[in-house]
């Protein structure tokens, strides 16, 4: 910045910091690199899914999920099916909704569901881990027969 005492100041501590091309590694990558990047990714993904959708259908899509189950460490169970869902709103209420699913997805409750499903889920852990151990209180085996009891009920009347 110039001042009216001398030249122009260099070492002014509002200037811009440059990297040395020293200081580069490299291996940072750009927003458009990054962008760039999932784009073809996804493109393989979709590919891929297709490829096997047109191979085998559900049967094979069911054994690509199993497949990547194994290969993480995770189990995952579907908690809403489309065409079941197609079916409720076509013979309950005599509805054909093209964009349903959609709906349903964004839908309070299918958030309610999702958050229920990973509770209980860490709550059958939890209990689980207990019982292997072999920690399970006499409360925690008396509220397990009544919620067992109570479930058995409930499916008994529904």
């Amino acid at each position: 910045m110039p001042n009216s005492e001398g030249p122009f100041d260099w070492e002014d501590e509002n200037d811009p910091v440059f990297i040395s091309d020293e200081d580069y590694s490299g291996e940072e990558s750009t927003p458009l690199e990054d962008f760039r990047r999932l784009m073809i990714q996804d493109r393989i993904i979709s590919d891929f899914v297709n490829e096997a959708w047109d191979f085998g259908g559900i049967a094979t899509i069911a054994d690509v999920v199993n497949h990547i189950e194994r290969k993480i460490g995770w189990r995952t169970e579907i908690i809403a099916d489309k065409s079941a869902l197609d079916d409720y709103m076509f013979f309950e209420n005599n509805v054909f909704d093209r964009d349903i699913w959609d709906t349903y997805i964004n839908s309070d409750e299918f958030q309610e569901l999702v958050y229920e499903v990973a509770y209980q889920s860490e709550v059958s852990m939890r209990l689980f881990a207990k019982r292997e151990c072999g920690q399970l209180t006499v409360r925690d085996r008396f509220k397990m027969a009544v919620r067992n009891l109570l479930y058995k009920l409930v499916r008994y009347f529904d």
